[in-house]
């Protein structure tokens, strides 16, 4: 519990934000995805395991739970973990090359460089999310996949509901239970900070086109239009 015992300075910015969750990230998003999170990464790394790669980079990683997923299946591959926060990267194993570091920053230093690029739960959140799918595909050699999983507002009679919970009860959840120690703006709190950006990307519906502008072939959706998630792949030309 050490990042919670020391994390009382104001929070600035996003970093600061992803340090102070670092602690109780994994477990609370077990929580507020009603135990839907371990499955998506299951199947993510199902899909990554797949393609076989020798070098993969997961951007925006977090504690490391994919990582930890794919060391098992992938235990010849080299994997890298790429984050802001400096706290979630200590929670990745000594086998995981790490770099603190933003994606604009990384991409500009790591062009050509890797089999596999996986995004997981981040792309919402960047500040130019069409940039980023670009930015994560400068990343892939000749011949590479780019794999992204994000929220998705499901389509049919589970929307409505999904709304209701995304954008009001799950931050209601968190300013009373989940974050209520929150130091920072009450506006910027992770759950209505979260709820804010996923309004704004909803569905997500022009990721396929940005992919395939940024030079991406052979897209696949490996989720349905009624699931709250969306998990797509794409192959850059050989």
């Amino acid at each position: 519990m050490g990042t919670l015992a020391r994390k009382q300075q104001p929070i600035k910015n996003l970093e600061d934000t992803f340090d102070w969750m670092s602690e109780r990230y994994e477990g609370q998003t077990r929580r507020v995805s009603w135990g839907g999170y371990p499955r998506w990464l299951h199947r993510l790394a199902s899909v990554i395991a797949a393609q076989s790669p020798a070098t993969v980079v997961d951007i925006g990683c977090g504690p490391g739970v994919l990582l930890r997923e794919l060391a098992k299946r992938l235990p010849e591959s080299q994997l890298t973990g790429v984050d802001q926060s400096h706290d979630m990267l200590s929670h990745l194993p000594n086998s995981i090359t790490r770099h603190h570091s933003d994606l604009e920053s990384f991409a500009s230093t790591h062009r050509n460089t890797f089999d596999t690029a996986v995004m997981s739960f981040i792309l919402r959140d960047l500040p130019d999310a069409k940039h980023g799918v670009t930015q994560a595909t400068q990343l892939l050699r000749p011949g590479g996949h780019l794999v992204i999983l994000e929220t998705h507002t499901p389509k049919g009679w589970r929307a409505p509901g999904f709304r209701l919970y995304f954008h009001h009860i799950l931050p209601w959840w968190g300013d009373h239970s989940l974050t209520k120690d929150w130091p920072g703006a009450p506006d910027a709190a992770p759950y209505r900070w979260l709820a804010r950006t996923h309004r704004q990307w909803d569905r997500g519906q022009a990721l396929p086109q940005w992919m395939r502008e940024a030079g991406l072939i052979k897209l696949q959706s490996h989720s349905r239009p009624n699931e709250v998630i969306m998990m797509w792949s794409g192959q850059l030309p050989s």
